[in-house]
């Protein structure tokens, strides 16, 4: 069943391929996103690079607002259709980088979007003060003018605007190609798919990480939920810690191997909310890992301060004992 849907849904893919992307999205010129900020990215070199300049609207600094520099590329595969691209801002006016990663979209009426999530580094001055140190967030892009008129005001020269768009320097590949990379591709993933997950990974007991955080997770119940407790050590606050509730589950298709899981942690100390992701592994030597990524989010007084009210990071926990010992 598994090698039939594979194999059906590659099929799917090359059937459709051919008709994807068939407008065009062009990311030189200038944008505005959904808080006020304004950007203008710069025509394309060759090699798909850009640099431009970056004007938020939002700081999370006392400093004077300054435009602010910022330089990136668009992937080349896409440069005709609707291509993914990613940059990085550093601030003039702070200590801080944002890196932004999205995709260039045309939606049925001809308007550009650019879908956008970014990672806002903040300096620190100590390491242990790292895990709070990287807010991420969503911003959505629309055109204000366009590359033509970016260029004539710019002083650019009159070359036509696909030429800032860089040529693929090799050949793309056929349909017949991807249909038959696409088939190999779900025939491999059918023939190793069995061998997958031998190491069982169980999720209940006591887990430390990397920062001396630790929690034990109960046992999972006939639908795969558990709960369990949170002590985390270090905070935000200057309240004290206190141990914290958590609730998940586990993904049960995995049950039997190395599961998928994710749990939320309301903090007992403060107005704050943590959820967690990960996986658990098994390494050659038997031992236990998990491996997640968080987010937290703090609450603020104003909607206009959501855009700096959820952090991420990331942990890994190492058994401490079970739950039985």
């Amino acid at each position: 069943m598994l090698r039939a849907t594979l194999f059906l849904l590659a099929l799917s893919l090359a059937l459709v391929a051919p008709g994807f992307s068939a407008r065009t999205c062009v990311l030189t010129g200038l944008w505005v996103n959904d808080l006020g900020s304004n950007m203008t990215i710069g025509p394309l070199n060759g090699k798909g690079e850009f640099t431009g300049t970056y004007h938020t609207a939002v700081t999370a600094t006392t400093n004077k607002i300054q435009r602010s520099p910022l330089q990136g590329s668009q992937h080349r595969i896409n440069q005709n259709s609707q291509p993914t691209f990613g940059f990085t801002v550093n601030w003039n006016f702070s200590d801080s980088v944002t890196v932004f990663t999205g995709q260039c979209f045309v939606d049925e009426d001809g308007k550009e979007v650019l879908k956008t999530m970014w990672l806002l580094r903040s300096r620190v001055d100590n390491i242990k003060d790292d895990w709070k140190a990287t807010r991420v967030g969503i911003n959505v892009f629309t055109r204000l003018r366009s590359q033509k008129e970016f260029s004539e005001g710019a002083g650019a020269s009159a070359e036509p605007c696909e030429q800032h768009i860089p040529r693929y320097a090799g050949r793309l590949p056929s349909a017949e190609m991807l249909r038959a990379t696409l088939f190999l591709l779900a025939l491999s993933l059918a023939l190793v798919a069995p061998g997958f997950s031998a190491r069982t990974c169980v999720l209940t007991g006591l887990w430390v990480n990397d920062l001396g955080s630790n929690m034990t997770i109960g046992p999972l119940n006939e639908k795969y939920e558990f709960t369990g407790t949170y002590n985390t050590s270090v905070s935000d606050t200057k309240k004290k810690i206190l141990p914290s509730p958590l609730q998940g589950s586990q993904h049960n298709v995995n049950q039997n191997s190395q599961p998928t899981f994710g749990f939320t942690v309301n903090w007992n100390f403060s107005d704050s909310t943590t959820v967690f992701t990960g996986q658990c592994f098994v390494d050659e030597d038997g031992k236990e890992t998990l491996k997640t990524m968080w987010l937290l989010r703090s609450r603020v007084d104003n909607i206009k301060d959501d855009w700096k009210a959820t952090r991420v990071g990331i942990n890994v926990f190492t058994r401490l004992r079970l739950l039985k010992e």
